[in-house]
């Protein structure tokens, strides 16, 4: 999470500036922004999709219970993620 923020913020402050005061390495920096994503990652951001599209087909009117009743009735499960049931 620390290394997001110094990418998002390397147009601001010195990129070692921004180590130095959060605490991290300048090496981990570039390695950070050169891994991929994890299949964790890759399954919350198909979960927000799917919880954007529910949201904004209800005209932003569902909240958290409608949004999870509209999840199950897509049938979002592990299966949908790529994993086993």
């Amino acid at each position: 999470m620390k290394y997001r923020f110094v990418i998002e913020h390397k147009h601001q402050y010195a990129v070692k500036t921004m180590c130095r005061v959060l605490g991290l390495s300048d090496s981990g920096d570039s390695a950070w922004a050169q891994r991929t994503q994890s299949r964790r990652e890759e399954e919350n951001l198909k979960l927000m999709e799917a919880i954007k599209k529910i949201h904004q087909s209800s005209y932003q009117t569902y909240g958290s219970p409608r949004i999870a009743i509209g999840l199950r009735t897509r049938v979002w499960r592990a299966a949908d993620l790529g994993r086993p049931v």
